[in-house]
């Protein structure tokens, strides 16, 4: 009896020690990504129509005047998606406000408060800088309005407001990733905001700052090179040598989405970015989750040793659609889903809503920003010591860059496809993910390519310079002006910059249409391989380099 009552004894025993932990060995997490949310208090914004706050807002559409209602509803479908994890990569202010940290934190104590860990890194709207300034937009007389670039606007004011330091981000954010959270195992000791957090038995987050500070402010550069890759690089193999599975979060791009994306957007990547995507796959790691591009975008890279990592770029909650992604782990294997929110309080079809407010002229209203009132600022900055030549070369510029992006932008290009119309899908497919290259697209950049398209543009750009300064009326007295000869002259000085331009822009428009992959929303990834939800593999779109040559050359003579 007594060696019966011994053997279950040492039975229970071997229960209690090995059955709880195979047990947990078996819980794979289920995870929710909310990125860029770019939260702004609403007592921030003087008025809607306010021409500093349609600056600020207008550069890529963001809905500021929504934030708290699109939280809000984010943080309601994560609850009931059953997540209980939740990763933010960063940029969770619009500029770096200290009540936009603490009015957002508040809000994501919901999810904490429904047993949801919630990890969050800062992104490069997060920490203030020395060279810019955390503002909220002041109306004095709403009366008063200024007409710009042909838009009325009311005239409102900046103001300067508390910023937030690298200590205070690490203090507010301290149920998020920071402060005495237990499940952070390691912290870089380096000066960045990096933590490794162990999210669930068998899973570990690789959480990389990859911002530049020079004590508690950001110097507004960014980097991952020597001590804090050494540390991330040590760190992943420690977890992987634990039998754990490595999830690296960071804010910035690493892997090109499309052709030419570095060459163009390149401040949205690392330095060497896929270099270090391959390093950390040799190093055991599958998925590195990242926001900043405001794109809902996957992509990949395979290494010489055959190790697969996927980069799994989040977009911005405060625009497009306002996406979540939704992950279920099952050991390394992955599905990924992206919710669209169909309504927030106050507009019940909200994607509906997004499609108007984003492709409705959306693309005039971002080039009347970017092009116009920025390159205008930058020219006539040059003078501002000088108020009486400011003003002046101001009014020029603004003329002159209004003709100019208003005409490029009706410029034809081919199937009934205006340069505007080309843009705007562009814009549409890019950040909601899923792009799709239809026929009239299609056509559409093949014109670009072949530089025709940009012979006209140069042509718009010369004769309206020449309108807005005056030339034209003094080069009619010319006998060579608009003469066979001149005509030539023209046409040989535009034929060289307007064929490298296609081939840039070209390239650049084609490759967002194509994309990695036909699927950017919904997919499997098993095995390291990806799968479309209906079980056909995922394949690269990318062409060669011979086969882009040759393209080129098909289009351009």
């Amino acid at each position: 009896m007594k060696k019966i009552i011994s053997a279950v004894i040492v039975v229970c025993i071997l229960v209690s020690l090995f059955v709880p932990a195979f047990a947990a060995e078996q819980t794979d997490p289920k995870i929710s990504v909310i990125s860029d949310i770019h939260y702004f208090p609403k007592e921030y914004i003087g008025d809607l129509n306010g021409f500093y706050y349609r600056r600020t807002v207008d550069n890529d559409l963001k809905l500021e005047q929504y934030a708290d209602e699109i939280i809000d509803e984010a943080i309601d479908r994560i609850i009931a998606n059953g997540s209980k994890i939740v990763l933010i990569p960063g940029d969770n202010a619009m500029g770096c406000e200290y009540l936009s940290h603490e009015m957002l934190t508040k809000k994501l104590g919901r999810l904490t408060e429904n047993g949801i860990a919630v990890y969050a890194i800062p992104g490069n709207h997060d920490i203030s800088r020395p060279d810019k300034i955390s503002k909220k937009f002041v109306v004095d007389d709403p009366s008063k309005t200024v007409v710009k670039a042909g838009n009325t606007y009311v005239d409102d004011k900046i103001v300067e407001v508390r910023g937030t330091t690298k200590s205070e981000f690490a203090e507010l954010y301290s149920d998020f990733g920071y402060g005495d959270n237990q499940n952070v195992i390691a912290r870089d000791s380096g000066g960045s905001l990096s933590y490794i957090a162990k999210i669930a038995n068998g899973y570990r987050l690789i959480a990389v700052d990859a911002n530049e500070y020079d004590g508690e402010l950001c110097t507004g550069k960014k980097s991952l090179d020597g001590n804090l890759l050494e540390w991330v690089c040590s760190q992943i193999e420690e977890c992987t040598q634990a039998g754990d599975i490595p999830l690296l979060m960071m804010h910035f791009d690493l892997i090109e989405k499309y052709g030419m994306q570095s060459l163009i957007m390149g401040g949205n990547f690392l330095d060497d970015g896929e270099k270090l995507a391959e390093k950390f796959a040799d190093l055991g790691v599958q998925y590195i989750f990242t926001g900043h591009s405001h794109a809902n975008d996957i992509a990949s890279v395979t290494t010489k040793s055959g190790n697969t990592v996927y980069e799994i770029c989040t977009g911005s909650l405060a625009m497009h659609g306002s996406p979540i992604r939704h992950l279920n782990f099952s050991g390394s294997d992955c599905e990924i889903r992206t919710e669209f929110p169909d309504s927030i309080k106050g507009i019940d079809d909200y994607q509906a809503f997004c499609r108007d407010y984003y492709y409705n002229g959306g693309v005039r209203t971002i080039m009347r920003n970017r092009a116009i009132f920025d390159v205008t600022d930058a020219v006539a900055g040059l003078f501002e010591e000088n108020p009486k030549a400011y003003n002046a070369v101001y009014d020029f510029f603004l003329e002159l860059m209004t003709t100019v992006i208003d005409t490029l932008l009706a410029t034809p290009l081919d199937s009934g496809v205006t340069v505007e119309a080309m843009l705007t899908a562009m814009y549409k497919y890019h950040y909601a993910g899923d792009e799709i290259m239809t026929d009239d697209m299609n056509a559409a950049t093949d014109k670009l390519l072949s530089g025709s398209a940009f012979e006209t543009a140069l042509d718009i750009v010369f004769t309206s310079l020449s309108v807005v300064t005056g030339l034209e009326n003094i080069l009619k007295f010319n006998p060579l002006h608009n003469s066979t000869i001149d005509e030539a002259l023209e046409a040989v000085m535009a034929f060289i910059p307007a064929k490298i331009l296609g081939i840039i822009f070209g390239e650049f428009c084609r490759g967002i249409f194509i994309d990695t992959y036909p699927a950017d929303n919904n997919i499997n990834i098993a095995g390291g391989t990806a799968y479309l939800p209906d079980g056909t593999p995922c394949s690269d779109n990318e062409p060669s380099v011979l086969e882009k040559i040759k393209y080129y050359l098909s289009v351009v003579m």
